[in-house]
């Protein structure tokens, strides 16, 4: 690849890891800001709700994996999608072997968030081990819950071990590896000119229209 192309590949994983880190940020500032809601609240809120709340949390893991991946793409100087092919040259797997691929791919996820984690120690007040089966929680809830129809997509029980288990995780592989990238700033001006495209038409609906009863 000339130096040319490799910068515009470099220019355009930037991009995506910027997108895919907003994406992150705005799952996660919405299950935030609605949980301290609920601290305020005089009284229990209703199961619609909890299932929202419940919700963002689902999406916010899942940006958080694609922003993890993104960031070993970037380490790897890889084309935006293209950590799968690097993986099948880099070990000489079939590239019908989809499974060891997918456990090649999480294995290097799982070592760029292992170091975000590491990294964000001195900002931890509370003492946090390092969980091996962190990633495999995110993939599962990814996977089970938001990218893809599926019939355990009902059962969440997968979100309450994440809750118990792997939140502390998250939250320190969020503030190394997406925080520095979710910027608006450095929003691509053709999404710049579709938000504000978007903005001005939804302004356009009379107020009514967006009850739900």
């Amino acid at each position: 690849m000339g130096h040319l192309d490799a910068r515009k590949v470099d220019a355009s994983l930037r991009v995506q890891l910027n997108l895919e880190a907003l994406r992150c940020r705005v799952a996660f500032e919405s299950f935030t800001n609605l949980l301290a809601g609920e601290f305020i609240a005089k009284e229990t809120r209703g199961d619609l709700y909890w299932f929202v709340l419940q919700q963002h949390c689902v999406s916010w893991v899942a940006h958080l994996y694609e922003s993890l991946k993104l960031c070993v793409e970037l380490d790897q100087d890889l084309a935006p999608g293209g950590l799968k092919k690097w993986i099948i040259k880099q070990f000489s797997i079939d590239p019908k072997n989809n499974h060891l691929i997918a456990e090649k791919v999480n294995q290097m996820v799982g070592e760029a968030a292992q170091r975000a984690f590491e990294n964000d120690e001195p900002s931890r007040d509370i003492e946090v081990d390092w969980s091996d089966s962190f990633v495999a929680s995110l993939v599962k809830i990814r996977n089970k819950h938001f990218a893809h129809p599926d019939a355990e997509r009902v059962d969440l029980s997968a979100m309450s071990k994440f809750g118990r288990n792997h939140y502390y995780i998250a939250f320190s592989c969020y503030r190394q590896c997406v925080l520095p990238w979710a910027s608006l700033d450095s929003m691509p001006r053709d999404l710049k000119v579709s938000v504000d495209k978007f903005k001005e038409i939804i302004l356009e609906i009379p107020k009514g229209r967006f009850r739900s009863t």
